[in-house]
């Protein structure tokens, strides 16, 4: 058999398509052809996507790539995965438990499969015992097998395995004895020494089809060496080439307390005594409990008890900060819960907190901004002045769970935790939203393991809800100080929220003899589309979509309705003269140009308790069509009402992710102004024509036509992955000319366009859920993944396994193996992958990338990208 890069210096060609129906530019790494591709064939690749609408769950919503062109070039390798693992029980006890969950002094087999990827016979070297690197265990025998694992032998005394053919698998055994003794400790065998090997049993990249050198032979390394009988005399034209994996398992079950903190406010009592309120005295009530729940989301953990942690500042890893039990106080400070709240900004700790039975309410000053909760000093000793109120930070409760007390069994209910704070920073005349999060440290009784859960989910531990971990105490988003655009919110104030970590209380506080209008049951949301930072309630949104048109195909879209929510927040006087109409962009925004962002020709139209008005957009302008401008006589105290909004953009306009004059399109945002018009003249504006009238409040319906951008692109790497000059993503693609040796990556750059969440975290967004970006090797027009004319037997692109990885939260990738449209699941079984699922639970609206052109080192924030390597078929024929 020819040996893999043994090849003909042939070159060939990419070539990037155009951008696809209106804006989807599929990034998908280029695919490496397998062997025995002839030169000079051309490889058609384009790729597909699907995703859910919030809206319209039933109804997915699909776009496509530009479509790459490529001709053949060859490239060869070795690859090492974990092929499994075999738990033989415990030999001393007639191999009781064997099957079963590993236990210490268990006898344990793991697999591994050594592929030959190149195009010719090669020898495969082996390390020996010493040569392998193992967590928990002692190695008793290492062997091979050549027949798929039916028999094995010895590993050969010189480590050779002799003649191993192009594209077959030898099959290397590890047996030993596990000695890891703690619950959840892992047990591992490390074949081979190259790259990272952070990715156990799915090895990473950087693991894989390594070359040997600059390395010498090590003793420690899986790695091909030139065939005692090749067909192909010489060494491989890119040089020998090593791999290596890690196989992994993990002792027992792990227990973990399961700690919820949950949080919510009673809502707002005004201590103004005056007819104008000042919002500077207003007092909000919270109220916490905890939980440690008897059940667990995830079979990685077990339920177990929370116990504390050690707050002395000395003894067995304490925290770093500390916690002054004074006043009556226990003095022991070495295994206490802390149940801590950061004082929400813009407000005060109006009195002392009150505390369960058995609890210490305590005290820091420490700067929220740059010190974590078990990071500050803490003390029991009360505020005594309204001062020293004034300065305190956080206030927290702690539990000491040393006898004669004990850890907080599963099952339990503490509660209730209540503090009240008053508002102190709030705009004295409008008033503004407050935001508060709650959370909780300890450990876990029965092995010391940290635990950490914050309020807004019924999540405990703070997992996700499909049992995955979220964001730890070390995390950004973890400082218990509220952020809720990044944070998310628990818009009922039940602890209802999801997302990763916690979710923000968010109370709204409004001025009386204000109008409030807003997206579907939030009137008081607040938000910053149009102007970046403002975080105003003239600035919510409501995002809603339809899909985008076929490639190279227009519509006539459908009219889409929104539902709006308008409130008077005055609880003593009726709202009167309330006018309800469309208006330009550019009256909430400092841009004007963003006028241009609706269509001419679109027709809005707005309807209230059985009157309606039709408006036309032309030329930054909206003129009433039809009917009579929306009029409300009367808005009695505290009531809140819906009204809808008909939004028909023009026929044939683009896609949201179509690129016109180097720009996305992105959303069409109309926004509708609710106004007391206290002049009479029929506008939001005074007469005049430029003071804006008193009593107004805006909202924004953003409509948009698809909202899920893909960008394909591909870089040229040599044999030791190093990008090849001038061949990087950014340069064109008529620039690229690979030569053998050379691998092809591509990277599929993937954007929610759609306004991101801001302000409050009550805006209505557009999360793309339950993407599938597809890429088939199998299914014309893409033949990347066939045995195209002449054909020799083999497929055209090898798979370069443990190369395929996705950047999103959650995503998984299943593997397409010979030529199946189905999935074979998430194990990549090497060479015979011809395609590739990635499946993203949801991805969160990024807004407008920064460029149309993604860095090849840092694409814009917000940007996902899913990238794979195929190598060149350079295997022998199989057929004549």
């Amino acid at each position: 058999m020819p040996k893999i890069n043994a090849y003909p210096a042939k070159y060939y060609r990419t070539i990037m398509g155009s951008v696809l129906a209106g804006t989807s530019l599929l990034n998908l790494a280029l695919p490496v052809l397998a062997a025995g591709t002839t030169a000079g064939e051309t490889i058609s690749n384009t790729a597909t996507a699907e995703y859910d609408n919030p809206g319209d769950p039933n109804t997915p919503f699909t776009t496509k790539s530009n479509t790459v062109i490529i001709t053949v070039a060859k490239v060869a390798g070795i690859t090492n995965v974990p092929a499994g693992f075999k738990n033989l029980g415990d030999p001393g006890n007639s191999n009781s438990g064997a099957g079963g969950t590993v236990l210490t002094n268990h006898k344990v087999e793991f697999l591994f499969n050594v592929t030959n990827t190149g195009n010719d016979a090669t020898n495969i070297f082996i390390p020996a015992i010493a040569g392998l690197v193992t967590t928990g265990l002692t190695t008793s025998s290492i062997e091979f097998s050549t027949n798929g694992g039916t028999t094995f032998q010895a590993r050969p005394a010189n480590g050779i395995v002799e003649n191993v053919a192009a594209n077959t698998t030898i099959q290397v055994r590890v047996t030993g004895t596990v000695t890891a003794t703690s619950a959840g400790a892992p047990v591992s065998v490390r074949l081979g020494d190259t790259g990272s090997n952070t990715a156990p049993n799915s090895p990473a990249a950087d693991t894989q089809n390594q070359p040997d050198l600059p390395d010498t032979a090590l003793s420690n390394e899986v790695r091909t060496e030139t065939a005692t009988t090749p067909t192909v005399a010489g060494a491989p034209a890119n040089g020998q080439r090593e791999a290596s994996a890690t196989n992994s398992v993990f002792l027992g079950s792990n227990p973990k307390a399961m700690a919820i903190i949950r949080k919510t406010n009673t809502g707002v009592t005004d201590a103004n005594t005056t007819l104008t309120p000042t919002f500077t005295d207003d007092q909000i009530t919270y109220n916490l409990s905890l939980e440690v729940a008897s059940s667990s989301p995830t079979p990685r953990f077990t339920p177990g008890s929370l116990a504390g942690r050690n707050y002395s500042g000395a003894g067995t890893n304490p925290e770093a900060g500390t916690i002054t039990l004074t006043g009556g106080g226990s003095v022991d400070n070495s295994n206490l819960i802390l149940v801590s709240d950061a004082i929400p900004t813009n407000t005060t700790l109006k009195q002392a907190p009150t505390a369960p039975n058995g609890w210490t309410v305590v005290y820091t000053t420490s700067n929220s901004a740059t010190t974590l909760p078990n990071a500050a000093a803490w003390t029991s000793t009360a505020p005594t002045s309204p001062t020293e109120f004034a300065a305190v930070t956080r206030i927290g409760w702690v539990y000491n769970a040393n006898s004669p007390n004990s850890a907080i069994a599963p099952g339990t209910t503490v509660s209730p935790f209540t503090f009240i704070v008053t508002t102190t920073g709030l705009n004295a005349t409008s008033g503004g939203t407050v935001a508060n999060i709650a959370q909780v440290f300890g450990t876990t009784a029965a092995n010391g393991i940290n635990v950490f859960d914050e309020s807004g989910d019924s999540s405990p531990a703070n997992l996700n809800v499909d049992g995955s971990d979220g964001p730890g105490e070390g995390d950004p988003l973890s400082t218990g100080v509220a952020d809720p655009a990044s944070q998310g919110v628990d818009a009922n104030n039940n602890n209802t929220g999801s997302g990763p970590g916690g979710e923000d209380n968010v109370l709204s506080i409004n001025a009386p003899g204000t109008i409030l209008n807003g997206p579907v049951g939030q009137p008081a949301a607040s938000g910053d589309i149009f102007q970046p930072g403002t975080n105003d309630n003239n600035h919510d949104f409501q995002n809603v979509a339809i899909a985008p048109d076929a490639i190279d195909a227009t519509s006539d879209p459908a009219a889409v309705t929104f539902t709006n929510t308008l409130s008077n927040p005055d609880p003593t006087k009726a709202l009167t003269n309330i006018l309800l109409q469309p208006i330009q962009p550019s009256a909430i925004s400092s841009t004007s140009s963003i006028n241009s962002r609706i269509p001419n020709g679109t027709i809005v139209t707005v309807n209230f308790q059985g009157s309606s008005a039709t408006y036309t957009y032309n030329n930054g302008v909206f003129t009433i069509a039809a009917g009579t401008p929306i009029f409300i006589p009367s808005l009695s105290p505290g009531v809140t009402v819906n009204y809808t909004v008909v939004v028909d953009l023009p026929a044939a306009v683009g896609n949201s992710t179509d690129v016109v004059s180097n720009a996305l399109i992105g959303g069409f945002p109309i926004p509708i102004v609710a106004y007391k018009d206290s002049d009479g003249n029929g506008t939001p504006f005074l007469t005049n024509g430029t003071t804006p009238e008193t009593i107004a409040n805006y909202t924004v319906n953003q409509l948009y036509k698809g909202y899920l951008k893909l960008i394909k692109q591909v870089r040229i790497l040599d044999a030791s992955n190093n990008v090849i000059t001038g061949m990087d993503y950014l340069n064109p693609n008529t620039d690229k000319k690979p030569q053998p040796g050379d691998k092809l990556e591509y990277r599929v750059v993937y954007r929610n366009i759609s306004e991101p969440q801001g302000g409050s975290g009550t805006n209505v967004i557009l999360n793309a859920n339950n993407v599938v970006i597809t890429e088939n090797g199998a299914l014309l027009p893409n033949n990347w993944a066939r045995d195209n004319a002449p054909t020799d037997g083999n497929i055209d692109t090898l798979n370069v396994q443990g190369s395929a990885t996705d950047t999103s939260t959650g995503s998984s990738i299943n593997y397409l193996i010979n030529g199946n449209a189905t999935s074979n699941g998430t194990i990549d079984t090497g060479t015979n992958v011809t395609g590739y699922k990635v499946n993203i639970p949801q991805l969160a609206p990024a807004g407008i990338p920064t460029t149309l052109n993604p860095d090849p080192a840092t694409p814009s924030p917000g940007d996902r990208t899913f990238v794979f390597r195929r190598l060149i078929n350079n295997a022998a024929p199989t057929t004549p």
